[in-house]
């Protein structure tokens, strides 16, 4: 009878920190959406806090890109309040959406590339930071000189 108490004290307290570890692993887990690596640069690393926040079209301000910490970017394209839903991503690898980019760790280069939810093709821009980090340039590949926009931070 003591051994089996023993042995039942034994698997709950197993149980009870398998479970919690388990808990904690899934919470943790869905929060690392964009994720960083240990070989991610760190000005990439900056660029993924950075980019977090409401961006305002310098062209047209009403359009704005809202890039949020899960991964999700949410994009109005008017005033009439047409909200379009992607996810993003921010990288430094080559090859993107089917081009071979530049990736130079000297000149900090990276890229976003956007997901569209609804049939899942991708779009990829080279981004760039202003200084102060108030300000981005995106140039799109394969757009030429008509892809480039630049957004202000709200």
């Amino acid at each position: 009878m003591k051994n089996k108490k023993y042995f039942l004290l034994v698997v709950s307290f197993f149980l009870i920190i398998t479970s919690a570890a388990l808990i904690f692993s899934r919470g943790y887990l869905q929060n690392l959406v964009v994720t960083n690596t240990n070989q991610d640069p760190h000005y990439l690393i900056e660029a993924r806090k950075n980019i977090i926040g409401v961006w305002s079209s310098d062209d047209f301000p009403e359009n704005t890109w809202e890039f949020k910490a899960n991964g999700e970017l949410k994009i109005t394209r008017d005033t009439n309040g047409v909200v379009y839903i992607d996810s993003y991503k921010i990288v430094n690898i080559s090859p993107i959406c089917g081009y071979d980019v530049d990736v130079d760790e000297q000149e900090e280069t990276m890229y976003v590339v956007k997901k569209n939810k609804e049939d899942g093709r991708e779009s990829c821009s080279e981004l760039r930071f202003f200084p102060g980090n108030k300000r981005i340039g995106l140039w799109s590949l394969g757009m030429g000189v008509n892809g480039n926009r630049t957004f202000s931070k709200k």
